[in-house]
């Protein structure tokens, strides 16, 4: 990947991640086929996972203000992942 400067002045918040969506499953799902596709992921409904706060049903975070506002699209997750899959090789 190659880096990207922005000389554009902005003010505000701007959520940046990776593009593309996927659950924590899909996540799982995509590291564990890439390493062992023997090793089965079984999925689990959000209630069913204990944790102290309160979650989202949906808490994907939005590229699109800053694909507006500086014209730069970020490469998919899954692209992401396989550059840190293949480093740790």
């Amino acid at each position: 990947m190659s880096a990207l400067t922005l000389q554009r002045r902005s003010e505000g918040i701007y959520h940046l991640v990776p593009g593309g969506q996927t659950s924590w499953y899909g996540f799982a799902r995509a590291i564990v086929e890439n390493l062992d596709p023997q090793v089965q992921v079984t999925p689990i409904a959000a209630k069913d996972y204990p944790v102290a706060a309160r979650r989202p049903a949906c808490s994907v975070l939005d590229n699109s203000k800053f694909r507006r506002q500086f014209s730069v699209d970020v490469p998919d997750w899954t692209a992401g992942l396989a550059a840190c899959l293949e480093a740790s090789r």
